[in-house]
């Protein structure tokens, strides 16, 4: 329940004038008030995945996004024990990981 009110404040305060509607090009800078610091081509899947026909993000949008990242991260981090940013997949574990996310 702590990180989903942390989330609310962060998307909160990345709403335009408070109107629970995210937009596109706010979506960077609340992600990395929630500690995801992504690159551009990262958060164009994202706002492809996410994001709804007019170009906004609603909360539970918001939400979901930030729990695909946390899966993908702790995947990725239990697969790279020595933490040196690389992993080594088959393809049945790389179609494994992406499709648990």
């Amino acid at each position: 329940m702590c990180s989903l009110k942390y989330w609310q404040t962060a998307f909160k305060s990345h709403t335009k004038e408070k109107t629970g509607i995210l937009k596109a090009e706010r979506l960077r800078d609340a992600l990395l008030e929630v500690g995801f610091q992504l690159s551009s081509d990262v958060l164009a899947i994202l706002i492809l995945r996410y994001m709804r026909k007019d170009g906004t993000l609603r909360f539970g949008d918001f939400v979901s996004a930030i729990l695909h990242l946390t899966v993908s991260f702790s995947i990725f981090e239990s697969k790279d024990p020595l933490q040196n940013g690389s992993v080594k997949l088959s393809l049945a574990e790389w179609l494994k990981s992406s499709l648990t996310c």
